[in-house]
């Protein structure tokens, strides 16, 4: 009988229509999407052939918006000199800490892993400081099973050579 779970969560992450779970196993990646009914995939490290990361605009437009609202609220509060413009405060506040967090989280991005068969995109890795500390962890697993690329494997790759010959 095992001991314990031999899976290390990872990443997750929930849209408006997307629930998914990522969880680290010994020779292989997991994938669980759907929250009431559950779809599983596994991603062995020795099949997974690339990452790939793309910048998305989510971030800046979402911090433009609390921008907005915080200078159109400096301005509700400025223009009430005689007393308080408390529904410009109940705007001011909360914009300003979600501004100041999706400053510290970064940019926006799309994570997905590719391999020869599917390219699976991952939901919970959003932010690009996420993006970040899972790929360097998903590397380390990476090149533990399949080692490290050499110059000359590549360029043998490249012109179309099988590897076992270099």
């Amino acid at each position: 009988m095992a001991k314990g779970n031999p899976y290390k969560l990872a990443a997750k992450g929930a849209s408006l229509v997307e629930h998914q779970r990522v969880y680290f196993g010994d020779d292989h990646l997991l994938i669980v999407d759907g929250k009431f009914t559950e779809v599983y995939r596994r991603l062995y490290y020795k099949d997974i052939q690339a990452l790939q990361r793309h910048n998305t605009s989510t971030s800046i437009w979402v911090q433009m918006f609390f921008l907005v609202v915080i200078i159109l609220s400096l301005i509700g509060l400025g223009s009430g000199m005689n007393a308080p413009n408390w529904g410009a405060m109940y705007l001011l506040v909360p914009s300003s800490v979600f501004l100041a967090y999706s400053i510290y989280c970064g940019r926006s991005c799309a994570l997905g892993i590719k391999t020869q068969v599917q390219q699976v995109r991952l939901v919970g890795v959003g932010a690009m400081r996420k993006a970040v500390k899972f790929e360097k962890q998903l590397t380390e697993r990476i090149t533990a099973v399949q080692g490290t690329l050499t110059a000359e494997a590549l360029q043998a790759a490249n012109r179309g050579e099988s590897t076992a010959n270099v």
